[in-house]
């Protein structure tokens, strides 16, 4: 472990690795909403990722991945704030990044650049305990770049040669290398009047207050504040983040009210929803058409399920879960939303980043909700926002995000034409 910590170059290394997702996180902590901004900084710095990514040792493998996963996701560590393990925290934090390590030792085993070249597109299909957030693919999302394996290959092939000696040599194969791996299409932006007169809403409820039962009557009350605003302003749907309604919906009264409500403007609202002593974690879509629900597919890695063998499994579903008869349980497959004709796909946080999700989906528009405020403040949401970012070019979507205790928004397949919805 010391010599993990005292290892400066992997250190620098895995800081270049991650830059344009930390830069990408200023530009949103301090609300820079410029698109070139972020085009042109990405541009330049996911292709660090790739550098970092050949010019790593063999001996400095281990340490670049173990400050790779600490940089990236020690967000992770911050839900136990809210449980009974708080003293865990440092502990998880250095667990994610030990798993990273030895994935990266694996990973720049061999430094032969081809290889490296193959194991950095192989990268993202390669999933630790299920979490699937490690996809340096998405690190080009904003980038003038196309993100498929092809382009990014180019762009490898380019970094190769331009750290090749004599550089002169190989100059010119590299820039052309990079000029094939351009997206020209890229500025070309989607019609959004496809997605209707949507509000997507950002809730600002804590979360040490959300499963409270003394603060349901605010969360009911700003709930329909909200509905009334969007019914002032005409509009169609209204979009709650992931469990904006905290308690399982059908077994409430307010369910009541959201359905005479629906009546001049759509809902569609994140809830729970129990069924015997299985807990889902569900989408409600309530019209003048009737009630929709749509259960959570893929659940979060140790936030929601344990993925582990059963006999560890279950000891720990009761230590972290509780002695509650009630586990999260999912769907087996996802679902399609109709309303007025037109077709979404509705998504629960964690599955809003998962591949499968999106490559098996003949619908142009997904929607997805999440409670952002487990892992406030870090760098979660901007790694999230990069992530959809990547799959709505990836696989030509428009996503809308609503999001509690960070920014809602609506992503297009191409690099312009983002719309960004503040918290009020």
């Amino acid at each position: 472990m010391r010599l993990i910590l005292f290892n400066q170059n992997a250190f620098l290394l895995a800081c270049a690795f991650v830059s344009s997702v930390y830069v990408n996180a200023v530009l949103d902590a301090y609300a820079i909403e410029n698109p070139y901004i972020s085009i042109i900084l990405t541009s330049l710095l996911a292709p660090l990722s790739m550098l970092a990514f050949l010019k790593t040792p063999k001996n400095s493998a281990f340490a670049l991945g173990f400050f790779v996963g600490a940089l990236l996701f020690y967000w992770c560590a911050l839900s136990f704030r809210y449980s009974d393990f708080t003293y865990l925290l440092p502990l998880i934090i250095v667990l994610i990044a030990l798993v990273y390590g030895v994935l990266f030792y694996l990973l720049l085993y061999f430094e032969n650049p081809y290889f490296r070249l193959l194991s950095f597109l192989g990268s993202s299909f390669i999933h630790p305990f299920g979490f699937d957030w490690l996809v340096p693919d998405s690190f080009f999302s904003y980038s003038v770049f196309r993100v498929d394996k092809l382009s990014l290959g180019l762009v490898f092939l380019a970094c190769i040669f331009l750290s090749a000696k004599p550089l002169k040599k190989y100059r010119i194969i590299a820039v052309l290398l990079l000029l094939g791996a351009l997206d020209f299409n890229g500025f070309k932006t989607s019609d959004l009047k496809k997605v209707g007169n949507i509000e997507l809403v950002s809730t600002k409820t804590p979360q040490d207050l959300k499963f409270d039962s003394n603060y349901l009557n605010n969360i009911e009350n700003n709930i329909l504040k909200e509905i009334k605003l969007a019914q002032s302003k005409q509009k169609t749907l209204i979009v709650f983040p992931e469990t904006a309604y905290p308690i399982a919906l059908e077994n409430s009264p307010f369910k009541a009210k959201l359905e005479d409500l629906s009546n001049n403007i759509a809902i569609l609202i994140g809830t729970l929803r129990t069924q015997g002593y299985s807990l889902y974690n569900s989408s409600f879509l309530f019209s003048k058409e009737g009630v929709q629900i749509a259960d959570k597919v893929v659940l979060a890695p140790f936030g929601e399920t344990m993925p582990l063998p059963e006999f560890l499994q279950k000891p720990l579903e009761k230590l972290f879960f509780g002695e509650s008869a009630y586990l999260y349980r999912n769907a087996s497959n996802f679902s399609d939303f109709t309303l007025d004709d037109s077709t979404f796909r509705p998504l629960i946080c964690y599955e809003g980043t998962s591949k499968p999700a999106y490559s098996n989906s003949p619908s142009k528009i997904f929607i997805v909700m999440s409670n952002n405020a487990w892992f406030s403040p870090s760098i979660e949401p901007t790694l999230q926002k990069t992530l959809l970012k990547y799959y709505a070019r990836r696989y030509g979507k428009i996503i809308l995000h609503s999001a509690n205790f960070s920014t809602s928004y609506i992503l297009n397949p191409s690099l312009l034409g983002d719309i960004l919805f503040r918290k009020r």
